[in-house]
């Protein structure tokens, strides 16, 4: 906007200069006027009318001067040895003297030393040569253009100079103005240059109709393609290319106006090597509401992608976190069972993660295209229940006054998670144990048999095999439910997966409500492992989110938990019943600390002899 600015105002400096350059002809007309005056009287001419004229001739004299003694610029008249002949107000002014002091006085007395030789020699030169002689200078801080115009008289001698010297130090100010505007132009330039070519990610800009104006040497090795190919060239892929994603996410911003942010994608580059890359893109904005095209950013992500594979891999199975023994068995176990159709029942106390054992056999397997409907059975009363399972007709019961689809319908094609089958009623379960064998079922208040292609989930966190023998439970639903079998272990059995889900947790919610968390600090994670968790992993989580909105910054801390946490204790004198450890929980503690016997009774939670002492008693050596 400053280069804008510092143009027009020299473009109006310029229009007034001319302006002065058209009054000076005007006092050169006015001066021959005057030698024809004098020519006249030298020769006693009695001309009638001669008085009349020279009235006119005064007139004019007069309104030319205050012409220019009214304008900003010096103006002045010079005979052939240099003295003032004519000077108006600005330019007496600036020589320090009055008009009348001025006149018949050489000019170069007046002007500062450092100054007067310069017009010494413009003078010289516009009588020498007849011609205009333009001068720059500088005096008190004030730049001057100086135009010295020789004025001859009929028979070509030069009789007079007109000097008109304009104030141009806003001109020059402005045009200094614009030299540096222009000098940090060019510096931004070249940075720009410069960190355009030093960015690791891979950048291309392309025009609106995808012609490619620029690009990086990061996006030449990223994308396998040659700059020198892509410059000036409609942006074009192959089939799976590098090159073909980026194209689909820069129309896309081209066509929307919005976009794309953090976009991953499998592609070959041009060596056919594949590649795993993120692309960001926005628009680049032009004058008034159009755009000049649209940026891209590439960066390659392959060995991250890699290393978060080898990592889920390792520790995670759908939105499973652990590294225990007992969770990589079950991580095996749904991971075979996802590509199956059977049904399963997944058991484990509450908290422990059934529904995303349900989510994950879902999730990876053929029917991830369908719907995954969940019913939470004990939240309903039988009749209601039964109307949510199958769904019911108009007029079935009080209150039913329109159809309405059953989960089973919902479901069709994909999965249904059955939560809490233990306490349904007799009545559902012989409904139940219908669908089970025959994958039919009818609506309540309809006799219209209907089928449904749904694969079953159920879960329940009761003892379904003390139900039966009590006759609560259905023995032959029991075991059309029990095809397959996944036992989730509880938390405390799995201690070892603690510090491993702590942290999870605090990675969630640290981005989730944008806090500069920093992890679990050590004194924290010893506060977690000694607790028992009957609430599991999801009062862990709701734990560490408790600790998260105390915390300020930096890791978590044990006086951020809930008070119910920091001040429990294990069993009397702060410690663990021995009695309570069973041999599995014994066995994850012992193989989480390489067998180390005294840091394995202390993640327990119990002394290093009651730890011997309960080994003893269950056999092991």
């Amino acid at each position: 906007m400053a280069g804008l600015d510092s143009e027009k105002r020299i473009a109006a400096l310029e229009e007034e200069r001319d302006l002065l350059r058209a009054r000076v002809l005007t006092l050169e007309s006015r001066l021959w006027a005057d030698a024809c005056a004098d020519a006249c009287a030298d020769a006693g001419a009695e001309a009638e009318g001669l008085g009349a004229v020279r009235d006119a001739l005064r007139e004019r004299d007069e309104a030319l001067r205050a012409v220019l003694d009214a304008t900003a610029d010096s103006i002045m008249l010079l005979d052939p040895t240099g003295k003032i002949l004519t000077i108006n107000a600005t330019g007496a002014a600036r020589l320090g003297r009055g008009v009348e002091d001025l006149l018949g006085r050489s000019c170069f007395v007046f002007f500062p030393e450092e100054i007067v030789e310069g017009r010494r020699k413009a003078f010289e030169q516009a009588l020498e040569t007849r011609s205009l002689v333009v001068l720059r200078d500088e005096r008190q801080g004030m730049h001057l253009e100086n135009h010295l115009y020789p004025v001859p008289d009929p028979s070509g001698r030069v009789r007079r100079v007109a000097v008109y010297s304009k104030d141009v130090t806003e001109w020059v100010e402005a045009d200094r103005a614009g030299q540096r505007l222009r000098q940090r132009v060019e510096g931004y330039r070249r940075n720009l240059e410069a960190i355009f070519t030093s960015l690791p990610e891979g950048l291309l800009i392309v025009a609106p109709d995808m012609t490619v104006l620029e690009a990086n040497s990061a996006f030449e090795r990223i994308s396998g393609s040659r700059r020198s190919g892509l410059l000036g060239s409609p942006l074009r892929g192959e089939p799976g290319s590098c090159l073909e994603g980026c194209l689909k996410m820069l129309r896309r911003t081209v066509e929307t106006g919005r976009p794309v942010r953090e976009y991953r994608f499998e592609c070959l580059d041009e060596r056919r090597d594949d590649k795993v890359v993120v692309v960001n893109t926005a628009l680049l904005e032009g004058s008034g509401d159009g755009f000049n095209g649209a940026v891209l950013i590439l960066r390659d992500v392959s060995r991250l992608a890699r290393l978060e594979s080898e990592l889920a891999r390792k520790h995670r199975f759908h939105d499973f976190v652990g590294q225990s023994r007992p969770m990589l068995e079950v991580f095996a176990l749904l991971e075979r069972l996802s590509d199956l159709d059977s049904t399963v029942l997944l058991l484990g106390e509450s908290g422990t993660g059934k529904e995303l054992a349900a989510e994950a056999l879902h999730r990876h397997g053929p029917r991830a295209g369908g719907p995954l409907v969940k019913v939470n059975c004990a939240a309903l009363t039988d009749d209601l229940l039964e109307s949510e399972l199958f769904g019911h007709v108009q007029g079935a019961f009080t209150g039913a006054i329109r159809d309405r689809v059953g989960r089973f319908q919902a479901a069709e094609g994909g999965t249904i998670f059955l939560d809490e089958i233990g306490d349904v009623s007799v009545r559902t379960q012989l409904k139940l144990l219908r669908f089970l064998e025959s994958r039919e079922y009818e609506r309540v208040g309809e006799s219209v048999t209907r089928t449904a292609n749904v694969r079953v989930v159920a879960a329940t966190n009761a003892d379904l095999g003390a139900k039966v023998r009590r006759g609560l439970f259905r023995e032959d639903l029991y075991y059309r439910l029990k095809v397959m079998v996944v036992q989730l272990p509880p938390l405390r059995r799995r201690s070892e997966d603690i510090p491993l889900l702590a942290n999870h947790f605090a990675e969630l919610f640290r981005t989730r409500m944008n806090k500069d968390i920093a992890g679990v600090s050590p004194e924290a994670l010893d506060l977690l492992m000694s607790q028992t968790w009957p609430g599991n992993v999801r009062e862990l989580r709701h734990a560490v989110e408790h600790a998260c909105i105390l915390c300020r910054g930096g890791p978590l801390r044990p006086e951020h938990f809930p008070q119910e946490i920091r001040g429990s204790v294990r069993g009397a004198g702060g410690r663990r019943r021995p009695q309570s450890l069973d041999r599995e929980e014994l066995v994850a503690a012992l193989e989480s600390t390489r067998w180390n016997r005294t840091r394995a009774a202390k993640l327990l939670g119990i002394s290093r002899s009651s730890l011997y002492r309960r080994l003893e008693e269950l056999g092991f050596p």
